[in-house]
């Protein structure tokens, strides 16, 4: 006979004492759910934000920050706009991956390109685990 397993729950994010190994468990408080993949706890899913960031023609870094990041996790970055003006700033920026860090919640990209004007560009980021 197989093994029947249902999805613990609770308020908070679940250890690996609350699940075993290969057990999954659902966070009311944030509405996600997780696995116990041998031993390591991973969020299942991704979250979503939204951030509006401003470059200036001298912009030469930008930091996205209060992500939720996980060594394991992918990150997509897209202009959350139809203003072509908008979109052809942030392909003028060409940002391109510089460092991020899971603790301080943030990651930093370079700008390679030069803008001629300072523009605000609403960002969507979506982080997979």
């Amino acid at each position: 006979m197989a093994n029947t397993f249902l999805i613990k729950h609770g308020s908070d994010i679940p250890t690996t004492n609350n699940l075993d190994s290969w057990e999954m468990g659902y966070n009311s408080t944030n509405s996600s759910i997780y696995i116990n993949n041998n031993g390591s706890i991973r969020k299942v899913g991704a979250n979503n934000y939204t951030q509006s960031v401003t470059l200036q023609t001298t912009t030469t870094t930008i930091t996205l920050t209060d992500l939720v990041l996980t060594r394991d996790c992918f990150v997509y970055i897209d202009v959350n706009s139809s203003d072509s003006s908008i979109i052809k700033a942030f392909r003028k920026a060409d940002l391109i991956y510089s460092s991020s860090s899971i603790d301080n919640k943030e990651i930093i990209l370079k700008v390679n390109g030069k803008i001629s004007a300072t523009v605000t560009i609403p960002l969507k980021i979506t982080v997979v685990y």
